[in-house]
């Protein structure tokens, strides 16, 4: 079997055999196009990704995130800055994760402060 697998290239997977948490990948084919992330860019997805594995458990489900986690990619294969697409991205995670601050309610204890 040849495989080309390539960092932040859309996949499809196809598992054979599974024993527990092992599985043989039998088949893998591209889904779209290579995001071309160079330098800083490409640390910045291999970071989301580490943040991604970190926080979600194994094979769960969250197309919200896929969707995030996609424009997030393009955000950085497309943008010179990286910071504020790696920030958005942090952003919708938290939310997604339950701990999304609302920044409406820190305006009115601010304003309600003076």
């Amino acid at each position: 079997m040849e495989i080309c697998l390539t960092a932040f290239l859309r996949h499809y997977f196809f598992v054979g055999q599974e024993k527990g948490a092992l599985k043989t990948l039998t088949k893998a084919e591209p889904a779209a196009i290579t995001l071309p992330l160079q330098q800083t860019a490409l640390y910045s997805g291999f970071y989301v990704n580490e943040l991604i594995t970190r926080v979600i458990e194994p094979e769960t489900a969250n197309p919200q995130l896929f969707q995030h986690y996609l424009q997030c990619l393009t955000g950085l294969a497309t943008q010179p800055q990286v910071e504020p697409t790696l920030r958005l991205f942090e952003f919708h995670l938290l939310k997604i994760l339950g701990y999304g601050i609302d920044f409406s309610a820190l305006c009115r204890i601010r304003f309600t402060s003076r």
